[in-house]
């Protein structure tokens, strides 16, 4: 007779896909200063899984891994060579420069520019995400338009064999 030994697998999991999720979007003019990191603003909420969203900013109510996502449509008037767009997210009020996007024009025109961010941040409890955009284009007239920032938790599954 031959004798097999079963062992159990179990399965545990943390941050579940779609417990902590948010989208917002925002079509209206945001006037910016000229030169200066201003804060997106975001009047809509299509949806705050968890309710981490206020304010415009995001509060990860867990520590883990999150992807976040933000678009932010920025024009300006009479732009000249060199003058510059820059996107990118803050975390915990510091900028985080390895996430951002730029743009340089070197021709005079009036231009309007959407730059996407994408990040993949581990984040602790209470740590704050926001999205930041300037304009250099030399005193005169900046905006942002037709901003989105969303982002989740990822799920992840840990496996142990007993």
């Amino acid at each position: 007779m031959r004798q097999t030994t079963v062992e159990t697998l179990k399965t545990y999991m943390s941050g579940v896909a779609g417990t902590e999720s948010f989208l917002a979007r925002d079509a209206g003019t945001q006037t910016v200063s000229d030169n200066t990191y201003t804060q997106a603003t975001f009047g809509t909420e299509n949806f705050d899984t968890g309710n981490n969203f206020a304010s415009n900013t995001f509060t990860a109510p867990s520590s883990g891994k999150y992807f976040f996502f933000a678009n932010v449509s920025i024009n300006g008037t009479d732009f000249s060579p060199g003058n510059h767009f820059v996107s990118q997210f803050y975390l915990n009020n510091s900028a985080l420069d390895y996430f951002r996007t730029v743009y340089q024009d070197n021709q005079s025109q009036t231009v309007m520019l959407e730059q996407h961010l994408t990040a993949l941040l581990d984040l602790s409890a209470n740590d704050t995400i926001k999205v930041y955009a300037k304009a250099n284009i030399e005193n005169n007239t900046a905006r942002f338009q037709d901003r989105a920032f969303g982002g989740f938790k990822i799920a992840w599954v840990i496996y142990l064999i007993k």
